[in-house]
């Protein structure tokens, strides 16, 4: 999935929570991490597995399953953090040497 449909995809659920509060930390979040937010992106296999995890989300919701959505976004949401740290260690590792 590209970054733009990601972005949308991650939006479209925000914006459904019609949360205020959640659109700000989440833009304020956003910006804050700009800078990586394209990491996880470089690996084929992260790029497949957010796809599954999408759908994975789409699914929970679309079945009303509120708690299985919540889990299904925090692992996906978990999964992207450990690819950025583990793509950063790697560039950091390239630049040491």
């Amino acid at each position: 999935m590209a970054p733009d449909h990601n972005r949308k995809f991650h939006g479209a659920i925000i914006a459904a929570t019609h949360n205020p509060d959640l659109r700000d930390s989440v833009e304020f979040c956003r910006v804050r991490i700009a800078p990586f937010q394209r990491v996880p992106f470089k690996s084929a296999d992260r790029r497949a597995a957010s796809q599954i995890e999408h759908q994975q989300i789409i699914d929970a919701l679309e079945n009303r399953n509120s708690e299985l959505a919540t889990e299904k976004m925090r692992l996906h949401l978990s999964a992207a953090a450990v690819a950025i740290d583990e793509q950063l260690m790697e560039d950091d590792q390239q630049i040491i040497g």
